[in-house]
């Protein structure tokens, strides 16, 4: 979905392609993809990448000890 997304193609356009070149459908939905759906999807999937390729950095806050038994 993001491929055609770089390539230039609108929402409505994935959408018709993917109803028409797959046979893969909207998890929750009984319908095939629609502009909105693809939307949602490509939105999470963006979010989801930018998330992931975030550098977190590392930091000790607390140390302790614990008296064993």
């Amino acid at each position: 979905m993001s491929d055609l997304r770089n390539e230039g193609l609108t929402y409505p356009q994935i959408s018709d392609y993917l109803n028409k070149h797959t046979d893969l459908k909207p998890t929750r939905s009984k319908r095939k993809f629609y502009p909105p759906i693809v939307w949602s999807i490509h939105k999470k999937m963006k979010k989801r990448e930018d998330r992931l390729s975030r550098d977190t950095e590392l930091k000790i806050y607390d140390v302790g000890l614990i008296k064993g038994e």
